[in-house]
């Protein structure tokens, strides 16, 4: 019975853990979060490397 339910639990943010997952917006704004404020790293710097980074890419 737990099992099952936790089974429906699952069927229903599954959507929305992918929607999330595969937005690169979303990791793009984590990186960014962890550079600056993790790592000390100034935002014009990051913002510089991620533009370089689409160029090439």
């Amino acid at each position: 019975m737990k099992k099952d339910i936790s089974m429906k639990h699952n069927r229903r943010i599954f959507p929305i853990y992918k929607g999330i997952g595969w937005d690169p917006l979303f990791y793009s704004a984590i990186i960014f979060l962890f550079l600056s404020e993790i790592k000390g790293i100034e935002a014009s710097k990051i913002m510089y490397v991620e533009s370089i980074y689409a160029f090439f890419y």
